[in-house]
């Protein structure tokens, strides 16, 4: 099996822990949080957006470059790599609401994001990560994708 493919694969397992924390998050996100003068600790709806379709317009791209030519690969890798960014900043984004948790806790004002499961975020960056691995190795092997 190529580099190519496995990281199909594991973009596509990568894709279905996203959608379930998507659909988490949806479920779980409020209409009005209180910012309270300080930086909000929840993750933004439009990070949420762009970070869907950037993955999304990269997996496209990755299966052009696996059934029709390997150019597509060239904006696939891009798109993948902006897509490690902002996965990147809503980690650390909910790293800092599930601390804002504990101390709303008393008042029931907790982020939503606080409330994703650990298995489920941990695993998409896993996920994540392997598949950029994968997609950096095909793409930088010679010969085609």
């Amino acid at each position: 099996m190529s580099f190519g493919l496995l990281a199909l694969l594991s973009w596509l397992a990568t894709a279905s822990f996203g959608a379930l924390l998507l659909y988490l998050w949806g479920q779980r996100t409020t209409r009005r949080r209180p910012t309270y003068g300080r930086p909000p600790p929840y993750i933004p709806a439009w990070l949420v957006v762009v970070h869907v379709l950037l993955a999304v317009g990269g997996l496209v791209a990755w299966v052009g470059a696996l059934a029709v030519a390997d150019d597509f690969a060239y904006f696939a890798f891009p798109a993948l790599a902006l897509v490690a960014l902002a996965g990147a900043s809503m980690f650390v984004r909910w790293l800092g609401s599930r601390r804002a948790r504990q101390v709303a806790q008393p008042l029931n004002r907790a982020p939503s994001e606080s409330r994703l499961p650990t298995a489920a975020v941990v695993g998409h960056g896993v996920l994540g990560v392997t598949t950029v691995l994968l997609v950096l190795l095909s793409y930088l092997r010679p010969g085609p994708i």
